[in-house]
């Protein structure tokens, strides 16, 4: 999928509509520099969605801490968050391995789909800083490669997931906004419900299932605690004993949990159960 990032700009509903006939499926707005949010960002969600374009957003990281680049994205998106396909952990400025992976999780605990932009100039020196002792292999890599080229032919870079988006070309003028150019894996654009992350409970066999922006709740007193907690809201599904009790793995507190089994089990149900 073709794709345009973008930070200070402000992309009006006319201009994504120009690039959407032209082939553009997705906006990227920075949501964080890690100094400040741009003020477009939320009003180039909206037009980018109002123009037929997928979004998704970027949060720079940096030495403050990684809630810091979780809630500016989420308050910075505002409404928007939920029509977000993906938030990507902007590495390109020192920080370190703990934050990018609580950054990371932090993201994915909100039921969203994780990427990490980088680029082989950073990602490289950052892997010498600390010893390459990290690991990203399980987040997905958008990669900076300005070779003009928007072939999805960028080489995997160490101890990062698969290449699944290619910046080709830095800034550059496009109907009067200064924008990035990229490709998307499609595979990953289009990914649904399979990347579930599991938080437990203060009791036993109490969880609760985050895939994309649907969440998923084993224990009603479980949800209460969260909402008390304001960590949820109305809306969210509550998912019956009867389906999660089909899944061994989940029968046992502390044991372990099969993720594939969960998401293909609460897919087969929400293609019949009117909750969906």
């Amino acid at each position: 999928m073709r794709a345009l990032d973008l930070s200070f700009s402000a992309a009006s509903l006319a201009w994504c509509q120009a690039r959407r006939s032209e082939g553009w499926g997705l906006l990227i707005p920075d949501l964080w520099t890690g100094v400040s949010t741009p003020a477009p960002a939320r009003a180039n969600l909206v037009n980018a969605r109002a123009a037929g374009m997928l979004t998704a957003g970027y949060t720079v990281v940096n030495s403050l801490p990684a809630a810091t680049a979780v809630n500016k994205a989420v308050g910075a998106a505002g409404p928007e968050w939920e029509h977000l396909n993906f938030i990507a952990v902007d590495v390109e400025v020192e920080t370190t391995p703990a934050t990018v992976r609580q950054a990371v999780d932090g993201l994915r605990a909100l039921g969203k789909k994780v990427c990490i932009y980088t680029g082989a100039w950073f990602w490289n020196w950052f892997q010498l800083q600390f010893g390459g002792n990290f690991d990203f292999s399980d987040v997905p890599a958008w990669l900076a490669d300005y070779d003009g080229n928007p072939a999805l032919d960028t080489p995997r870079l160490g101890r990062l997931g698969p290449v699944s988006g290619k910046q080709y070309r830095g800034s550059h003028d496009i109907g009067g906004v200064t924008v990035d150019a990229n490709t998307f894996d499609d595979s990953f654009i289009q990914e649904e419900d399979t990347m579930f992350t599991v938080i437990k409970g203060s009791g036993p066999a109490q969880y609760i299932f985050t895939g994309s922006s649907r969440w998923w709740i084993r224990s009603g007193a479980f949800r209460a605690e969260l909402e008390a907690l304001g960590l949820i809201g109305p809306g969210f599904l509550q998912v019956s004993d009867d389906l999660l009790n089909t899944i061994p793995e989940v029968q046992t507190a502390g044991g372990p949990i099969d993720i594939a089994a969960i998401a293909q089990a609460v897919r087969a149900l929400f293609k019949t159960d009117p909750l969906k």
